[in-house]
């Protein structure tokens, strides 16, 4: 949504000629922000004075403790979806839970909007997804095996003559539905995250509009931090569920 609340300082910034770019350099900004917000976590943790202190969480409102509150967020989530012994894919969770978190409460900034009510811009990290968890399976699991196992489960004993016909036919079924389900999951990923930040920020400029930009519905900016943040939590947790699938309960498939 290229509108909203009211005035787009970023399509002003960009130009009526460049107006479709406003989702890039709209979150082109948030992840510089981001990165600059990291780079002063590290330094406030690395201000403390000894190592064990860093354990300890930090009692002052700042950039560190945002993070560490997030990041602990993600972990749990991830011992609970994947399993501790997973938390090698905890840091790429994180990097796309934090971004798309960004991008949505961005959007609750009068006079600007969020990149995430972009569908190009949604596909794009649902793509990078996608790339991730059949990258980790493949990485876990051996290309041979990660290719076999979407032709369906290996069966035990040697099959009879008559049976062969039907297990090849099973087989391409099972490879069929496979490639189905996995090609629209970057769809329903974005389509999802699109349509959810699309009607929260349509209803939140909606009650703008009636009551004014200065006169702010408190009570609709609260439900819209609570739905930015659920959003982002879906789409990470749904790329966990992935990750967990392609790699398998103990890092291979069976067959």
């Amino acid at each position: 949504m290229s509108q909203s609340h009211g005035i787009n300082f970023i399509t002003r910034l960009t130009g009526p000629t460049l107006v479709d770019l406003e989702p890039i350099v709209t979150a082109t900004i948030v992840a510089a922000g981001v990165g600059i917000l990291a780079i002063i976590a590290r330094k406030q943790l690395l201000g403390v004075s000894s190592d064990s202190e860093r354990l300890v969480p930090g009692t002052r409102f700042n950039a560190r403790t945002v993070f560490e509150g997030l990041v602990e967020f993600i972990v749990t989530m991830s011992d609970q979806v994947m399993g501790k012994h997973k938390r090698k894919y905890i840091p790429f969770c994180f990097t796309l839970f934090i971004f798309i978190l960004a991008m949505n409460l961005f959007g609750l900034i009068p006079g600007f909007s969020a990149s995430t009510d972009n569908l190009p811009i949604n596909f794009g990290l649902a793509l990078v997804s996608f790339v991730m968890y059949n990258a980790a399976g493949v990485k876990n699991t051996g290309i041979g095996h990660y290719v076999a196992h979407f032709f369906g489960p290996k069966f035990a004993g040697k099959p009879a003559l008559w049976v062969i016909p039907f297990i090849l036919l099973f087989r391409i079924f099972m490879f069929a539905i496979e490639m189905v389900s996995h090609f629209v999951r970057p769809v329903t990923l974005s389509l999802r995250l699109y349509g959810n930040m699309l009607a929260d920020h349509t209803v939140l400029m909606a009650f703008i509009s009636m009551v004014g930009v200065y006169l702010i519905p408190v009570i609709f900016f609260l439900m819209g931090t609570f739905i930015c943040l659920v959003q982002a939590s879906v789409f990470t947790l749904l790329t966990m569920v992935y990750i967990k699938l392609a790699i398998g309960e103990d890092g291979a498939h069976e067959h």
